[in-house]
């Protein structure tokens, strides 16, 4: 197991935030997990992307049935020019973290987290903890406090 997914498990058993941890098939999208975690919806699933802009690399967040509006990033960044990390770079600032593995955790990777706001409708979230065969689910206002993202409207 990458290193990334003890120190998610140990922030959040050191904050008292209680979580469900689970280990399952591998899957690198969004409907991919969706199918493999029976008991949780596309919504609820959180989508992490690590992407390059004119300030830097940033965290995006967004629920898993959507994606993340290019124009309305733009605008909270106040950049023009956004793109996702290549495979190269994820690896760089994730310390090897494959595509489909990335958790909404990027304050582990000194990066900012921009929040969907849609993220928030739902009570719990759940996602891929650093590998692609393991996901953490817990409550969507405990993953706001431990992680404090900058929440937005990006999505779409």
């Amino acid at each position: 197991m990458h290193p990334i997914v003890s120190s998610i498990r140990s922030l959040l058993d050191e904050q008292g935030v209680p979580y469900s941890f689970m280990e399952h098939a591998a899957g690198t999208t969004s409907e991919e997990m969706a199918v493999i975690r029976k008991d949780y919806s596309l919504s609820e699933g959180a989508k992490a992307l690590i992407l390059s802009t004119d300030v830097g690399f940033v965290q995006v967040v967004v629920p898993g049935d959507t994606k993340f509006k290019n124009s309305k990033l733009r605008a909270v960044l106040q950049t023009k020019n956004i793109r996702f990390a290549t495979r190269e770079e994820l690896a760089d600032i994730t310390d090897g973290i494959l595509p489909g593995a990335v958790p909404p955790f990027g304050t582990l990777f000194n990066l900012t987290v921009y929040a969907d706001q849609k993220l928030f409708a739902n009570e719990r979230i759940v996602f891929n903890c650093g590998e692609r065969t393991a996901s953490i689910a817990m409550q969507s206002d405990d993953y706001r406090s431990v992680i404090r993202p900058t929440v937005v409207d990006i999505s779409c």
